[in-house]
């Protein structure tokens, strides 16, 4: 094993300038994969839903943060007419902060909206920046999401290289599976 070390090793050394060559490879199909290779884990699907997270300096009184979650609230009523119902919590009660709100947007049916939820997403977000009192993000629930209840994280999984066709057969899969009852 030893010989065969020493070699490699001194054939190597004559020509190190490969070294060089081989590193400069590395970059390139690095850079290759990184710029071909798709981000998402699953495509994103279209719940009916997404919600903000807010957030403001803290110190804040429960009181000035209500009144900031209940102006975004109205917000979301007056420019979303795609909404069916907006449920907003102020405060957390797992730290007990009260510079800190949640609202969860229930929307109508895809069919029944012009605009998906990605673009209703991405518009809130454009015009929720206008209330400066805290900071408000909305955000879309993940495809595939950890069952918080202990139960398993994945209970399907769809393979294919194609992600234009995991695209469409996705929505069919997921009501498929939404049948099943445990």
């Amino acid at each position: 094993m030893e010989s065969v070390y020493e070699r490699t090793l001194k054939a190597f050394m004559k020509l190190r300038w490969i070294a060089w060559i081989v590193i400069a490879a590395c970059f390139v199909i690095i850079y290759f994969l990184f710029t071909n290779i798709q981000s998402e884990l699953a495509p994103m699907e279209d719940k009916s839903q997404f919600r903000l997270s807010l957030t403001a300096p803290e110190g804040t009184s429960f009181l000035a943060m209500d009144n900031y979650v209940n102006k975004v609230s109205q917000f979301l009523i007056d420019s979303v007419p795609e909404h069916e119902i907006v449920l907003s919590i102020t405060g957390s009660r797992m730290s007990g902060a009260a510079n800190n709100g949640m609202i969860r947007v229930r929307l109508v049916k895809p069919g029944d909206r012009e605009r998906s939820q990605k673009e209703i997403v991405e518009y809130v977000n454009r015009h929720v920046s206008k209330y400066t009192e805290a900071r408000a993000f909305a955000n879309q629930d993940q495809t595939i999401q950890v069952n918080r209840r202990g139960g398993q994280a994945v209970q399907f999984v769809l393979q294919n290289n194609d992600f234009d066709k995991l695209s469409e057969v996705l929505p069919r899969f997921l009501d498929e599976a939404s049948k099943v009852i445990y």
